[in-house]
């Protein structure tokens, strides 16, 4: 699915699956695409303050913080949104599905709409952009350079099919690896976790620390010895993953 947005909605053209507008700050343009676009396309409307009720929220500096993403997503669940979309730059995308975790809200009751700028189509995960740290995402902002009417430039996202109507995914019993380079990354642990897996190319240590645990744990792990399991302590649902500062990839699943 195509959506577009702008912050002039006579900048839009006719003819998009989906439409993205804003409830506040400088360029409210939800109303204007709810007079221009009901009954043509689908409509995304986007809080950009913590007190804005809307279908999702925007998560970037001048608008939301992270701390203020889980509140905000259960005050849309209590008022009967279904999937509250959390809008968010695929290197920050992690850190938020960590916020919502600690918060007790399950991957499964929000749509993630990242923002990624290579200017190719894709939506962002470990299949198609590999962005160290970001999970499979339901749809991408991909170009802020559309061409919109008049020849203006505008912002199109890519959306999975069916994402104004995607229903929760089924349980499964092994979550789709994510990708770590270097440094320091936030992971999200899902309920029922036994064990992260890791596998890499090369001789790596990974360093974890268990949100509310003390000890880290340091993996020496490397395509030689094959894989590595590293058990979850019960009842913790986020980790910080240290890749160290070497090139290549860790990938790592929650099984």
């Amino acid at each position: 699915m195509r959506m577009l947005d702008s912050i002039d909605v006579a900048n839009l053209p006719d003819g998009a699956d989906a439409y993205l507008g804003y409830t506040g700050g400088k360029w409210p343009t939800f109303n204007a695409l709810v007079a221009r676009f009901t009954n043509r396309a689908d409509l995304l409307s986007m809080a950009i303050a913590a007190d804005e009720d809307a279908d999702g929220c925007d998560r970037e500096a001048g608008d939301l913080a992270v701390t203020q993403i889980a509140v905000w997503v259960k005050r849309q669940l209590a008022r009967g949104v279904h999937r509250p979309v959390v809008y968010a730059s695929a290197s920050n995308m992690g850190a938020c599905l960590v916020s919502l975790s600690l918060a007790g809200i399950d991957r499964r009751d929000v749509r993630l709409l990242s923002a990624h700028y290579t200017h190719a189509p894709h939506i962002c995960g470990p299949a198609t952009c590999r962005e160290p740290g970001c999970p499979p995402c339901d749809g991408t902002q991909w170009t802020d350079k559309a061409r919109g009417a008049g020849a203006e430039l505008i912002d199109e996202s890519l959306l999975a099919d069916g994402f104004f109507e995607l229903p929760a995914p089924a349980l499964r019993p092994k979550e789709e690896p994510m990708l770590y380079g270097t440094g320091k990354s936030p992971l999200a642990i899902p309920p029922g976790t036994r064990n992260l897996h890791l596998v890499t190319g090369e001789a790596r240590k990974v360093t974890i620390e268990f949100h509310g645990i003390p000890t880290r744990v340091v993996v020496e792990v490397s395509w030689a010895t094959g894989s590595e399991f590293v058990p979850v302590p019960d009842k913790v649902h986020a980790a910080m993953v240290d890749v160290g500062g070497h090139t290549g990839h860790v990938s790592l699943s929650c099984e």
